[in-house]
């Protein structure tokens, strides 16, 4: 009986961490427009929606900017990663992102996990945050890593997950709720990437080229670990009935790279 007691302890709590490693994931893109804190109403599977709020703006509406979903017909085991929403550089960088994470309620998912992008910027024994002085030590090799592993990261994740790398994802059970809310909070807020010029690789993860190892810079990164934003819906027995892989870009007035006026923002493509 107390092992029984134990059990329902644990699948009651709420947006527990989990381990697993991220993995793979569809676009319907919609025009931006404003919402409340209300989950939408979609008719799918599997859904992931984007919406900002300024950094300053506490208490307006998020701004719709676009959706990630299974179609409702599509088959179980459908993983679909076809799906990038941009945003304006300048919103991207001085707001808060939001992902309303959800089901429809009869596609047999028991859980819902959420794993935010990240990539290991380099592999140093003695690694120092660009505007910082204290050293890191990432060398994966090392039997303890000292300092604070996350800095040995960027992207989303470390801002997401309070215990990452440990953990790299979040997850909610659909039995309490169908849909839930994941915020990063504004790089402008963050500063991850303290000491740089103003980047968005906190929140953008489209690079193209990800097998190429950059050494220096804001965009230094070792070409090992380079993990895309993913969702997906599991049943009762831990089996991935869905999953969707999407990415996030950073939207410039001019896309041209032969025009470097029209990118106010550093991101992965156009540095």
């Amino acid at each position: 009986m107390k092992n029984f007691k134990l059990y329902f302890m644990f699948i009651i709590t709420l947006g527990f961490v989990l381990s697993c490693a991220p993995e793979k994931k569809t676009a319907a893109l919609e025009s931006p427009s404003t919402d409340s804190d209300q989950f939408p109403s979609v008719d799918s599977p599997l859904y992931v929606q984007f919406s900002t709020r300024w950094e300053s703006d506490d208490d307006g509406d998020y701004t719709v900017h676009g959706l990630c979903s299974i179609d409702s017909l599509a088959p179980v085991g459908t993983v679909d990663n076809t799906c990038t929403v941009a945003i304006p550089e300048a919103q991207l960088y001085f707001s808060d992102l939001r992902f309303t994470v959800g089901t429809h309620g009869n596609s047999g998912c028991s859980q819902i996990v959420f794993s935010p992008y990240y990539y290991r910027r380099t592999n140093s024994s003695a690694f120092t945050n660009p505007g910082s002085t204290e050293e890191t030590n990432c060398d994966k090799n090392h039997a303890d890593w000292d300092g604070d592993k996350a800095k040995c990261y960027g992207g989303a994740a470390p801002a997401m997950i309070p215990s990452f790398p440990v953990n790299k994802g979040s997850y909610f059970l659909t039995f309490l709720t169908l849909a839930d809310h994941y915020i990063l909070p504004a790089e402008n807020t963050t500063r991850w990437y303290q000491g740089f010029e103003a980047a968005n690789l906190a929140a953008a993860n489209d690079l193209t080229d990800r097998a190429t190892v950059i050494n220096t810079g804001v965009r230094q990164h070792t070409a090992e670990e380079f993990e895309d934003y993913q969702v997906e819906c599991r049943n009762l027995w831990g089996e991935t009935l869905y999953r969707i892989e999407f990415k996030v870009k950073d939207e410039d007035l001019d896309e041209d790279p032969s025009n470097p006026a029209g990118d106010q923002f550093t991101d992965w493509d156009k540095p």
